[in-house]
């Protein structure tokens, strides 16, 4: 069949479908490249940025721990607490995102078709709302454990003011 439309229609040039998508992605390499950084990029830079506030929020209650810890509670409840004080942010940011994504990329759509002419050219996939919540509590989990290692390593209640 691809002869018999090679030898019809000598001025085109006929790919199966694999051979276009190889053609395809090797013409687009360096900008796969690069949205893959970016999006590398994002959640390195965003996961560092999410740990520095998370391990700043247990490092600042370090004195109402201590006052915890003075009155009789354990590593365990004061870890727990701080667990569910982290896990509770990312959370709430991960739903604020969640709700806000859709607005946003129908905005950019809404670029992208005046300057392409094209409607439907950003499109956020469902796998991306579960990636971004694994990415929030994971990294709300590796903050607050983190927190807390810091916060329950000091034996004394008096130690956690200092």
């Amino acid at each position: 069949m691809k002869a018999d439309l090679a030898e019809a229609y000598p001025e085109y040039t006929f790919r199966t479908n694999q051979e276009q998508f190889v053609e395809i992605l090797q013409q687009q390499a360096v900008i796969l490249a690069a949205g893959t950084s970016l999006v590398i990029l994002g959640v390195v830079a965003g996961g560092v940025l999410a740990l520095n506030l998370l391990l700043s929020l247990v490092y600042i209650q370090r004195a109402p721990f201590s006052m915890l810890r003075a009155t009789g509670a354990t590593q365990r409840g004061i870890a727990t607490i701080a667990i569910v004080q982290t896990v509770s942010i990312a959370l709430g940011g991960y739903l604020l995102g969640a709700l806000l994504t859709p607005l946003l990329a129908a905005g950019i759509d809404q670029i992208a078709f005046s300057v392409t002419g094209f409607k439907g050219l950003v499109q956020v996939p469902r796998v991306a709302y579960l990636a971004g919540g694994g990415v929030a509590v994971g990294f709300a989990l590796i903050g607050g454990l983190l927190g807390v290692w810091r916060v329950t390593r000091v034996t004394s209640a008096r130690g956690l003011i200092e």
